[in-house]
């Protein structure tokens, strides 16, 4: 669902709930906040705000976050469990340098076969230990892997299984020789 908008938070939730009922669309475009609605979560400017501020450290403590977005530690705790249990937060995870902890980074362009569908696929690289991430795109080709692996030979063993089960039609390597990460570029300038 795309970007709603919401009535003023200093108008009663009984108001607004009648304001809503008694005129949808003239309360949606008098709104006074912009709020994006996720799968029925609201997700308003402070949600953005400490979103922002994780996105940049994950580790960041409640207090640090809630001097930043003019709240006390509590009702930053809550919105961050809410973010939390209805999966607008992920997980947190941390930012590797894949060359130092040795090994190789490489993304793999997908041709499937025919009229093979790309949640086929996605099942059998869900079950490839060295595939970080699995997208489809638009256009040719049709999905893109991630993979970590040791070396060159290991990342030829992995592509030629996925290649081996009769769903691929063709792919194309690339090994990644150095990345920029705006996440790591935003912890290493702090």
């Amino acid at each position: 669902m795309g970007p709603i908008e919401a009535q003023s938070l200093s108008v009663k939730p009984a108001q607004r709930a009648e304001s809503w009922r008694n005129n949808p669309t003239r309360s949606a475009i008098s709104c006074s906040r912009r709020l994006n609605v996720i799968e029925g979560t609201t997700v308003d400017e402070i949600d953005q705000q400490i979103l922002d501020i994780l996105r940049t450290d994950a580790r960041a403590a409640v207090s640090d976050i809630a001097r930043q977005v003019g709240l006390t530690n509590a009702p930053v705790a809550r919105r961050i469990a809410r973010l939390e249990s209805t999966g607008v937060i992920k997980g947190y995870v941390a930012v590797i340098d894949e060359v130092a902890a040795g090994g190789i980074e490489a993304f793999t362009e997908i041709r499937l076969v025919g009229s093979v569908d790309t949640r086929e696929i996605e099942e059998i690289a869900r079950q490839v230990p060295e595939v970080q991430q699995f997208f489809t795109i638009s256009g040719d080709p049709d999905a893109l892997l991630r993979f970590k692996v040791r070396n060159v030979e290991h990342l030829q063993t992995v592509v030629n299984a996925i290649r081996s089960t009769g769903l691929v039609s063709g792919t194309k390597s690339l090994i990644v020789m150095s990345t920029w990460d705006r996440s790591a570029a935003r912890l290493s300038s702090d």
